[in-house]
This record gives C-alpha cells, sequence and structure tokens, in this order.
C-alpha cells in the first residue's frame, strides 16, 4: 500500500539535490528523478512515482534511490 505522495522541491542540478537529500532523514524509500521535460531534478517517494509514472506519463528518468 502505497503512503501519501511526498516530493521535494525542483533542482536545477544534479548536486543541488544531491545536497538537499543529504540532510534528510528519510523514513521510507525516495527516487532521485531527472524530469527530462522540465529539465529539473526531484526526490519523490514510492506513491509519487507510481502517480508520475502511470497517471501523468511524465518524460523521466531515476537517478538514484536513497533511503
Amino acid at each position: 500500500m502505497f503512503t501519501r505522495s511526498k516530493y521535494s522541491q525542483l533542482f536545477n542540478t544534479l548536486k543541488q539535490a544531491q545536497q538537499w537529500a543529504y540532510k534528510q532523514d528519510f523514513k521510507d524509500i525516495w527516487y532521485l528523478i531527472y524530469d527530462r521535460e522540465e529539465e529539473k531534478y526531484q526526490l519523490v517517494n514510492d506513491s509519487r512515482l507510481d502517480y508520475l509514472q502511470n497517471c501523468w506519463g511524465l518524460d523521466m528518468r531515476i537517478i538514484e534511490t536513497w533511503g
């Protein structure tokens, strides 16, 4: 069962996204994704990732997994 959808702000660079992620205390698994349409990075949980992949059809790539 999915938890409530959670996600970070959008980041312009991979380094900015990674720096933000290192400061977090993740209690579940998060995915660092690259949105190819907006050319931005974002961290999302499994619920948000499922929504973006299956409902929104976002053109993205998973860069890293955090947890």
